[in-house]
């Protein structure tokens, strides 16, 4: 018999880098993006099926995940696909946990023992540190529940979510090269705050603010041009936060740059930083259109091959 399970990618529009420290993130699941993951239990070792060479992760995160849900089988075949960019900062590896937790929750409710959402929100986040060390547990979360979430760490796991019960932001998203990976940038903030740098303490403070003013700018809506000159601002500041701390580069500032221009009301880079994804407000999906196809042709000027992008949402 097969276990099958998804996980989706996610998209952090505020409190990125802030959330790893005690802050809250604003977040929301990528529609139209995910992994599925077949599991097929055996007897023996277990051989996992993946694109491009990510075989060994597969592997690596199933047994993290079997392990948290106490999975009496742990062979068999384990396969994983999906159409979210990798290293590009929309979770791919958090979306993968999370569908590998899902098919051995699956397996779990057949053998009479279902695993709560927290329990497999556990596994999920147990097996995403094989990926980056001390995970906040936002990329699992949007990648097992969906949706526009507001989500806050607390000193026992889960963190607290709260949901968006309106329409979300008109946006435009894409990704830019990336010159560092997301775990070696989130490690570069996390020494500076650990040695008890000024800027990088005073930045994760303002980062996790700029979060809770968008949450309650979002919360209260609806989105009309003046909320989205709200959010706009409120992303030019995170923006130039993350960049204090070296975390944009000179491509990603151009992108944005250019949506700006085109009409955006402000944007920011998403993740952990040194290029991949990021997003621009818009008022309207006209306006999103014509910043669409600046961030393109600013893009092809430049010589960069986006890996994502970009895309006009509402999430």
């Amino acid at each position: 018999m097969a276990y099958l399970g998804e996980g989706f990618a996610k998209l952090i529009l505020f409190g990125e880098h802030a959330v790893v420290h005690g802050r809250a993130a604003v977040a929301f699941a990528l529609p139209g993006r995910s992994i599925k993951a077949r599991w097929i239990p055996g007897s023996g070792s277990l051989e996992a099926r993946a694109p491009a060479g990510y075989e060994a992760d597969v592997a690596k995160a199933f047994a993290a995940v079997a392990e948290a849900l106490a999975l009496p089988e742990r062979g068999g075949l384990v396969e994983a696909d999906g159409n979210i960019p990798p290293e590009a900062g929309f979770g791919s590896s958090g979306a993968l946990c999370a569908a590998l937790a899902r098919a051995a929750g699956a397996a779990r409710a057949v053998a009479g023992r279902p695993a709560s959402i927290e329990e497999l929100w556990a596994a999920a986040n147990a097996a995403e540190r094989a990926f980056h060390g001390n995970p906040s547990g936002v990329d699992t979360g949007l990648a097992l529940l969906g949706g526009f979430r507001r989500i806050e760490p607390r000193p026992a796991f889960p963190p607290g979510v709260e949901t968006l019960e309106r329409p979300g932001p008109v946006l435009v998203v894409a990704a830019a090269p990336r010159v560092a990976s997301c775990k070696a940038s989130v490690a570069a903030v996390g020494r500076a705050v650990k040695a008890g740098e000024a800027r990088a303490l005073a930045a994760i403070e303002a980062l996790g603010d700029l979060s809770d003013e968008a949450w309650l700018a979002l919360r209260n809506g609806p989105w009309d041009a003046a909320l989205a000159a709200r959010i706009g601002q409120l992303a030019r500041r995170a923006q130039e936060r993350l960049g204090g701390l070296g975390l944009s580069t000179p491509e990603l500032d151009a992108l944005i740059g250019a949506g700006e221009a085109a009409g955006a009301t402000g944007g920011k880079l998403s993740g952990g930083g040194a290029g991949g994804a990021f997003w621009l407000a818009a008022k309207n999906r006209a306006d999103a259109g014509r910043v669409a196809e600046a961030v393109r042709a600013a893009a092809a000027k430049l010589g960069l091959s986006l890996p994502f992008g970009p895309e006009v949402l509402r999430p």
